[in-house]
């Protein structure tokens, strides 16, 4: 029942954003909290929610205690319930970027969507 609330609201805010930004807007963000646990707090950009023949890519930020934090493209095969990672990088505390990962598009690996995992509850909302 609460990922079906989330999904609708979810769905509103998109709705809501795209309406009042009469389309896309350069460098916005738009963090929504998916999760937290006692290691990491995670959020989706919902102004990054693309969708285009069966996928659906968006920016994800997992943000820890210390004050680093992971940013991380996702892209979702709905077709087939796989996800894969486009672009990660991961950030300290000041915002410096420490690492990078960026596949080629030929080299993305594909993993089933899980539910109930951190990916999975991504998955639910989009």
């Amino acid at each position: 029942m609460m990922k079906n609330f989330r999904k609708a609201l979810l769905t509103a805010i998109l709705l809501l954003s795209a309406c009042m930004a009469g389309g896309e807007t350069a460098g916005a963000v738009n963090w929504y909290w998916v999760e937290s646990s006692a290691d990491y707090s995670l959020y989706i950009d919902t102004d990054t929610v693309k969708r285009n023949n069966g996928y659906v890519k968006v920016w994800s930020k997992y943000t820890y205690s210390d004050g680093h934090f992971d940013m991380v493209q996702y892209l979702f095969n709905t077709g087939y319930q796989r996800s894969a990672i486009m672009n990660a990088a991961t950030y300290d505390k000041d915002g410096n970027q420490t690492s990078v990962f960026t596949p080629s598009v030929n080299n993305y690996k594909w993993d089933p969507v899980i539910p109930g995992s951190a990916i999975g509850d991504i998955y639910a909302l989009l």
